[in-house]
């Protein structure tokens, strides 16, 4: 990976951004397919996927995800991309909706954005979290209203006070929003900003969705403004989770002078799992306000500090970006209207230039901005990747779809030709392999195969290395927690305690969140796996028991609802109270960080807090394995089945055909032998 002047990595994994005449040709090749079944009754259905495939191809959408914490800069840097101020920078962290950003369609002066509320279950659950961190307990949505109303929020400890804040903007703006649940309707874009901003409606958002006609989103990407990675709602970490396996890039925002905090940890935690699962990389990390720098070196420092902190957190190439979107934002505002007070003010506040200094010319400070090789970067990495699946689906489908055309070409000049004499010994074997197929499906079904459990057997593996790895971290989450700034004031020591405590479970829950996720993705997988091979070893005992006439649909295996087991799975809770244990190891602050108070508290909390952790990481495994089993099961059996419904039918004689659509399927299976690759695992 070699990287820019600025420390940006430049992909080089395929070369050359993907032209026009790149996606045309394959789209062409597409076309061909669907044409050569034409009028081929027997492959609609295979005819249906093709066009399907087409059609996903034709729209060549990118999803770019932006992360990043509250006040990281996300909304400033996405401004800075539509050479827009459209989004408003919320005045609170707990309230962010998911804003998703793409092509405006219709010719219109006015257009309008869709927005859509929480449903009251969403609202409920979002409700209920806060009030478990400020030590309530309301019995419902009305119950909690009234508790919110009467909450002093500089009378709570720190860690309590954003959740709160959340509370009494709910409560607020309840009565007015109430109706307002589980329903979508549109606005006018330029009053956007008076439901993002306002803390009393924006609480009550779930999504947005904005048309806009910035010229990176004619291109087909399509941005989204993601809540922030230390939002205190687990809800809104499932939305993370989903962004982070669905998005064809994602951007992860850092503020020039914030350092890295636990919340960003995990997410890169829980992001280089999700790479190391799917065996991608589509990671972009910005550090946004670089022009507040006071020297180059200081700039040099943070971006090896970002650099370290990334390849710490298992990011092993990252790719990194210095911008100012301010400086960005100005340049292609000018850009529209150059005496405009504002943005002449912003960019001679940015590039610190003396009032009478005359500013550079637009393009040299959008240069500056580091915007532009950022967009660029991005705009290649993400069509290098496009380009790359979009063939790998177009060489998997025609694979698939040339090996069905030449078994049913193969099945049907078999009826043709075969003799009574090879169709019985066709069918006696067939009948001893059925028996083998039924006993398989007998132990497969009763638990008891050696196939799953060696399966259970590697899932375990995986639990109890995800259980390590949250124990070798436990000192540095400790050390976060009970640091020596949070026990200033001896008068206020129990209460800094339980603030520490508070942190630290919350903490651990992140960490154990994160973990069930990602084993739930690697079951997922391995499951997929292994149905996927029994389904070729199927395949492979039909044809030969049978003939290429008894090829095999081959479905694909489906264990999507592990993921999302795993996602509800991974609203674990780690008890605070459990850590007051060890408070008795706290007598003074000089005492426990000189004295060796705080060694002896965290030796004994590291053996409560393995405890609670090992407990809701087994809670969450189980629920996992126990979906995953089932699907392992069901799915097996469907594909023993199938092998035993195509055994079944080798006897029974195909509809006759003519001689000119026998002759169609020929030019049919040649025109597919030769779009195949040479060498391709069907």
């Amino acid at each position: 990976m070699n990287h820019n002047q600025d420390g940006s990595a430049v992909p080089t994994d395929r070369g050359a951004v993907p032209t026009e005449t790149e996606f045309a040709s394959l789209l062409k090749r597409v076309d061909e397919a669907v044409a050569v079944l034409e009028g081929l009754p027997a492959a609609a259905r295979w005819r249906a996927e093709l066009v399907q495939l087409r059609a996903r191809i034709a729209q060549r959408q990118r999803l770019v995800a932006v992360f990043g914490a509250f006040s990281a800069g996300k909304s400033s840097l996405l401004n800075a991309v539509l050479s827009d101020p459209l989004l408003a920078v919320s005045p609170n962290p707990t309230t962010a909706a998911v804003t998703q950003i793409e092509a405006q369609r219709q010719e219109t002066d006015r257009p309008s954005a869709r927005v859509t509320a929480k449903t009251v279950d969403q609202l409920w659950e979002d409700v209920r979290e806060a009030c478990l961190q400020v030590h309530i307990a309301p019995a419902d949505l009305t119950e909690a209203m009234a508790q919110s109303q009467s909450l002093r929020i500089p009378d709570l400890p720190p860690q309590a006070r954003r959740p709160a804040a959340f509370l009494k903007s709910v409560a607020a703006g309840y009565a007015n929003m109430s109706d307002r649940l589980g329903t979508t309707w549109d606005i006018p874009v330029d009053e956007l900003r008076t439901y993002t901003a306002n803390e009393q409606v924006a609480c009550f958002l779930q999504a947005v969705d904005v048309p806009h006609r910035a010229a990176i989103l004619k291109d087909g990407f399509v941005l989204v403004d993601t809540p922030g990675v230390d939002s205190i709602h687990r809800r809104h970490t499932d939305v993370a989770f989903d962004y982070m396996r669905r998005a064809d890039a994602i951007v992860f925002v850092l503020y020039y002078t914030h350092a890295f905090s636990r919340a960003d940890k995990d997410f890169l935690l829980q992001l280089a799992g999700v790479q190391n699962v799917s065996e991608s990389d589509k990671l972009f990390v910005v550090i946004n306000a670089v022009d507040l720098a006071k020297s180059e070196e200081e700039r040099e420092a943070v971006r090896d500090r970002v650099v370290a902190e990334l390849r710490k957190a298992g990011i092993p190439r990252p790719r990194v970006f210095e911008v100012s979107s301010q400086v960005a934002l100005a340049a292609e505002l000018l850009k529209q209207n150059p005496d405009h007070p504002q943005y002449t003010q912003m960019a001679r506040q940015r590039l610190r230039l003396a009032p009478d200094a005359p500013l550079p010319p637009v393009e040299a400070m959008l240069e500056q901005s580091g915007i532009p090789t950022f967009v660029n970067a991005m705009r290649t990495v993400t069509e290098e990747n496009h380009l790359a699946l979009a063939e790998s689906a177009v060489e998997r489908l025609i694979a698939n779809t040339e090996r069905q055309v030449r078994a049913y070409l193969t099945r049907v000049r078999e009826q043709r030709e075969a003799d009574a004499t090879q169709a019985a010994a066709r069918q006696q074997a067939c009948d001893a392999l059925r028996q083998v197929l039924a006993l398989r499906k007998q132990e497969i079904e009763s638990g008891g195969s050696d196939w799953e459990r060696s399966l259970q057997a590697e899932w375990e593996t995986l639990a109890f290395h995800a259980g390590e790895r949250i124990r070798l971290r436990f000192g540095e989450l400790f050390r976060e927690a009970f640091h020596p700034g949070r026990f200033r004031d001896e008068k206020r020591a129990r209460e800094a305690l339980e603030g520490a405590a508070e942190e630290l479970a919350q903490t651990l829950e992140r960490q154990v969140a994160a973990e069930v996720r990602t084993f739930a993705m690697r079951v997922e997988r391995q499951a997929g796996e292994a149905v996927a091979q029994l389904g070729e070893q199927l395949q492979s005992q039909v044809i030969e028991t049978a003939g290429e006439s008894a090829a095999m649909a081959g479905s694909t295996p489906d264990f999507g609802a592990v993921t999302e087991r795993g996602t509800q799975a991974a609203h674990v809770r780690v008890s605070a109270k459990a850590f007051s244990v060890g408070f008795h190891h706290y007598k003074s602050a000089r005492q426990f960080f000189e004295g060796g108070g705080q060694q002896e508290m965290r030796a004994e909390l590291e053996a409560v807090a393995n405890e609670e952790v090992q407990r809701e990481l087994r809670q969450a495994v189980q629920a996992i394995q126990a979906v995953a089993s089932d699907l392992l099961r069901a799915q097996a059996v469907e594909r023993l089945d199938e092998a035993a419904t195509v055994l079944d039918a080798v006897a029974a004689p195909e509809a006759g055909i003519g001689d000119a659509e026998l002759a169609a399927w020929e030019r049919a299976c040649a025109w597919f032998e030769g779009a195949k690759p040479a060498q391709t695992d069907v």
